[in-house]
């Protein structure tokens, strides 16, 4: 089966998501379409890996065991040498929106579930271009 984004697409995608199979599912759909991807389960590892790594996108969850996505997000967004990364929230709160999303520095946020033909739609809209 073909994938939907061509095999040129090299933008690198961190996941994170406590979810083990959620994060996998995500992974396995964007590598099978061209994309370079990691995934970590908690707010703590997500700190870490984006201190060492360039991601070109962050897909974050809002709800981690450790520290809120909302408060990564600002740990990020605080950090001179962070905050250009792209991120866009996940979550199934059906409180959040997107001017609250906005404040905080990310692109956007997706109500889960949402299917894998939309994450691909999306993450193309905001790695390529």
């Amino acid at each position: 089966m073909a994938g939907i984004v061509g095999s040129h697409n090299s933008a690198k995608v961190l996941v994170v998501e406590d979810d083990k199979k959620i994060a996998e599912l995500i992974r396995f759909t964007l590598t099978k379409n061209g994309y370079q991807c990691d995934t970590v389960y908690n707010g703590r590892s997500a700190l870490d890996i984006l201190k060492t790594q360039n991601f070109d996108l962050v897909l974050l969850d809002t709800s981690l065991p450790d520290i809120s996505g909302v408060d990564v997000l600002k740990t990020i967004k605080q950090n001179d040498i962070l905050k250009h990364i792209k991120i866009v929230l996940m979550t199934a709160s059906v409180e959040l929106d997107l001017k609250t999303v906005t404040q905080y520095g990310a692109l956007d946020y997706w109500r889960k579930p949402f299917s894998m033909q939309d994450l691909l739609t999306r993450i193309r809209k905001y790695t390529e271009g």
